[in-house]
């Protein structure tokens, strides 16, 4: 599975300060399609907004110990395995530019304002604009890129 959204529920009223659901997606129009096994975490720390996975990895995995999951500590990526590969002349950057309209109810499954907007085509994010020391939200963008059958 490859995450591809992130939900921020407005009812909690911490706008983007944590984080409340994630959207992951199987592509079952690639049935031997396989993302490898996660890579070591990346911290996230304060003076750091920008996290980008490895070429050719998709983002697997978000890690916190707090269970309301208000201060991400890390990520893990994943390698796409051959015979597809991460198109990174593909990709989409999605910002938060304005966090309020990119908020949605957990309860709301279909709506999903902050994720891949590639879907339904196979895409995975690569990169994260996160920031611990952001006064205001935390989650600032994110960006994701196509994954494609490689050519011979």
């Amino acid at each position: 599975m490859v995450m591809v959204g992130l939900k921020d529920d407005p009812t909690y009223g911490t706008m983007w300060k944590d984080l409340d659901d994630t959207n992951c997606a199987e592509y079952r129009h690639y049935p031997d399609l396989v993302i490898g096994a996660p890579g070591s975490r990346m911290g996230f720390s304060s003076g750091t907004e920008l996290y980008r996975c490895p070429d050719g990895s998709v983002l697997v995995t978000l890690i916190d110990d707090d269970w309301k999951f208000n201060t991400p500590t890390s990520m893990q990526c994943a390698p796409v395995q051959g015979p597809y590969t991460v198109d990174a002349s593909d990709c989409a950057i999605l910002p938060i530019d304005d966090p309020q309209a990119m908020q949605s109810s957990t309860s709301d499954t279909s709506d999903w304002p902050f994720q891949c907007p590639q879907l339904p085509s196979a895409v995975g994010i690569v990169s994260l604009k996160y920031s611990l020391s952001s006064s205001d939200y935390h989650w600032k963008g994110m960006e994701c890129c196509k994954i494609k059958p490689t050519t011979p």
